[in-house]
C-alpha cells in the first residue's frame, strides 16, 4: 500500500478489517516478520500493489519464518481481529486507552505525533505525547478524530517505549 502523503514510503501487509471510510492493514516488516498494525483512511490510499518481485521475496522470508516460528515476536500479537461495523479509528484509540498502548498518529496536515491516548470525548482525542528521543512524556495534544488520516499500533518499536515508559 502506497500512501498519498509520503508516496515514496510504502506498508506491506494484508488487510484485516475495511469499511466505508478506511481500512487496517496487518503489517510485515522487511525481514519477514509482523510489524503491527497501520490503521489509514481509504481516500489516503494512492494504491496497492499486489504483485512485484520485492512482493514476492518478503513472501518468501514470511514462509521461511513462519516455518521456523519466528514471524511474530514473542511480545506481539499478530492475531487480533477487528469490527469493520464500528468507527475503526475511535476503536482503536479507545482500545489504545484502556490497555495504555502507544500509537503513532499522522494528521490531515501531515504532522505526525507519537503517545499515549489517554481521553476520548466528543470526537477528540487527548494525546501524551512521547519525546522519542528522551522517552519521556512531554505534553498533552488535543486532537480531532476527524483530522487524523493514520494511526500506526503494535509494532515492536511502541512495545518498548511502552516497557521504557511505563
Amino acid at each position: 500500500m502506497i500512501p498519498k502523503i509520503h508516496s515514496d514510503l510504502f506498508f506491506i501487509g494484508q488487510i484485516r478489517a475495511v469499511n466505508s471510510d478506511s481500512v487496517i492493514f496487518s503489517l510485515v516488516d522487511m525481514m519477514g516478520r509482523f510489524g503491527g498494525y497501520e490503521l489509514i483512511k481509504i481516500d489516503e490510499i494512492d494504491k496497492l500493489v499486489i504483485k512485484s518481485d520485492y512482493l514476492r521475496l518478503i513472501n518468501h522470508f514470511v514462509s521461511i519464518n513462519s516455518a521456523n516460528g519466528v514471524f511474530v515476536q514473542p511480545v506481539l500479537n499478530n492475531d487480533r481481529s477487528f469490527d469493520a461495523t464500528v468507527n475503526l479509528f475511535a476503536a482503536t484509540i479507545e482500545m489504545a486507552i484502556k490497555f495504555q498502548r502507544v500509537v503513532r498518529i499522522k494528521m490531515n496536515d501531515g504532522q505526525s505525533y507519537l503517545g499515549f491516548p489517554v481521553k476520548y470525548e466528543r470526537g477528540q482525542v487527548t494525546v501524551q505525547i512521547v519525546d522519542k528521543a528522551k522517552l519521556f512524556v512531554v505534553n498533552n495534544q488535543l486532537i480531532n478524530l476527524n483530522d487524523i488520516d493514520e494511526i500506526a499500533f503494535g509494532y515492536l518499536d511502541s512495545y518498548l517505549i511502552e516497557q521504557q515508559i511505563g
